[in-house]
């Protein structure tokens, strides 16, 4: 799995979320739903509103990759009516995940996030995987250059973590 682990800022997070928007693609929280129908995040304050509240995790998805749309079921585990999206099922899609704090032993005292997606998904009406497309590592990879010309590369402990200038700054007063 193509993965990449940063430290972002607010600020640092919105111009992300934006060149997001710029470029064709929605942010899909990965909550519990009351109907089948999942919800598009089209503004920065519903993002940090679904990050401080609802998820830790989102889908990305835009139309020059994703050929299916998300797959979404009912919840098995409830009494009620509930509904989730199926991980790797349909999509294809990238994944951005983070973390709401850190540890008091972390490595980088600053909370991180994470971008990646899987080389495999599942078509949304059989069990039969097929390949991510070239257009989705493409895309990746332009929010992976943006993630790294934004950031400052530093090695801790043997792992690569790349720091936004807030992240950088904290851990360089530390």
């Amino acid at each position: 799995m193509a993965q990449i682990k940063f430290y972002f800022s607010s600020d640092e997070w919105e111009r992300l979320f934006n060149y997001i928007l710029f470029t064709g693609s929605n942010l899909v929280p990965d909550i519990v739903y009351d109907s089948e129908q999942y919800n598009l995040i089209t503004s920065f304050s519903d993002f940090i509103y679904y990050q401080k509240n609802e998820t830790t995790h989102f889908f990305l998805i835009n139309d020059k990759f994703t050929e299916y749309p998300l797959s979404i079921c009912q919840n098995k585990y409830t009494d009620d009516l509930k509904y989730n999206i199926l991980q790797r099922r349909a999509g294809p899609y990238i994944d951005i995940s983070y973390y709401r704090g850190f540890s008091d032993d972390a490595a980088i005292p600053y909370a991180a996030s994470y971008l990646d997606y899987y080389p495999n998904f599942i078509y949304p009406d059989n069990s039969y995987e097929f390949k991510a497309p070239d257009s989705l590592k493409e895309y990746y990879g332009s929010l992976v250059k943006i993630i790294k010309k934004s950031s400052q590369l530093v090695s801790k402990n043997g792992v690569r973590h790349w720091l936004g200038g807030e992240a950088y700054s904290k851990i360089n007063t530390l």
